[in-house]
């Protein structure tokens, strides 16, 4: 039975792939190096800012660095999205308002207005919402093409 490889097993491996220490992770997205071993170590939730920056940096899919797929595939590297917009579109295609996404999830009014001021959403709400939409993280950033 295929059991899906968490994050921080995804990003240890990618790193040692790569030959990269979490001290050059972490130059690199610009982060604090405690923060890349703490996500490797199961500790910290990733922000979905700091997750495509990571995603970016190795060259894969979201879907594959969150387990989601084997396969790295081959993406559009994301310098800039704006999360809730996208998402509000993602909602139209499904004919999903906001009243049903609040009822029939654990995400809150809250979090949407937040999200809509700009605020970073933690990966676990994004993973609710891919799953909930039955889109790909990747889909859900414009990041497939």
């Amino acid at each position: 039975m295929y059991e899906k490889p968490t994050f921080s097993e995804r990003l240890k491996e990618l790193m040692e792939e790569k030959g990269i220490k979490s001290v050059e992770l972490a130059r690199a997205i610009g982060v604090a190096p405690s923060s890349v071993r703490y996500w490797c170590e199961g500790k910290y939730e990733v922000y979905l800012s700091n997750a495509v920056k990571i995603a970016n940096y190795f060259e894969c899919s979201l879907g594959y660095l969150f387990g989601e797929s084997n396969d790295a595939g081959k993406v559009k590297p994301l310098k800039e999205y704006d999360f809730s917009t996208r998402l509000t579109e993602v909602m139209e295609e499904r004919g999903i308002s906001r009243r049903k996404l609040i009822n029939e999830t654990v995400i809150k009014d809250s979090h949407l207005t937040n999200w809509e001021k700009g605020k970073d959403p933690r990966i676990h709400s994004v993973l609710i919402l891919v799953e909930y939409l039955s889109v790909s993280l990747d889909y859900l950033l414009r990041r497939n093409y």
